[in-house]
């Protein structure tokens, strides 16, 4: 009963979120926070930890209206969620060139879709995409029309930005 009582003080008159009624408190004078008038600083709010930032290159490769996808590792963030391709860092238009020339894939277009940033509650993702047209295709884990990837395969929500551009 006596901790039940403490609880409804806090809950009634200290109140945590705002300035404590601590005129009305009985226990006002036993109360070292209300003696030394530092009742606005607790409780203690925990210091948040900045996100971590993490710079990302999506790629999406699509042929005959087709786009690559992939499957996530089975633990982790967005764990067995579904995602096009991507590099773990921002490339600009020559590195991905470089890139796909020396991977010996066929290109026809490259379109860059722009910039997006995706928040986590503890992780920031700031992306690139490109949209990348194929002459002919690549070895991908599946491939997919864009309906598919609306109705079968979801996206998480920091791919979809990048998912309005396909083409039906």
């Amino acid at each position: 009963d006596f901790t039940e009582s403490l609880m409804e003080l806090g809950a009634l008159i200290c109140l945590p979120n705002t300035i404590p009624l601590c005129k009305e408190c009985p226990l006002k004078e036993e109360c070292l926070s209300y003696q030394h008038q530092t009742m606005m600083n607790f409780p203690k709010k925990k210091k948040e930890n900045p996100r971590k930032i993490e710079n990302k290159t999506i790629l999406i490769y699509e042929y005959h209206k087709k786009y690559a996808i992939q499957k996530r590792a089975e633990t982790g963030l967005l764990a067995s969620m579904y995602e096009f391709p991507n590099q773990d860092q921002t490339w600009n238009k020559k590195m991905l060139q470089d890139y796909l020339t020396k991977q010996k894939i066929n290109v026809s277009k490259i379109e860059e879709l722009g910039t997006y940033k995706h928040i986590f509650s503890h992780l920031e993702w700031h992306m690139i995409g490109y949209l990348i047209h194929l002459n002919e295709p690549i070895s991908a884990e599946l491939w997919v029309t864009k309906e598919e990837l609306q109705s079968k395969y979801s996206l998480p929500n920091a791919y979809i930005k990048y998912a309005k551009h396909l083409k039906m």
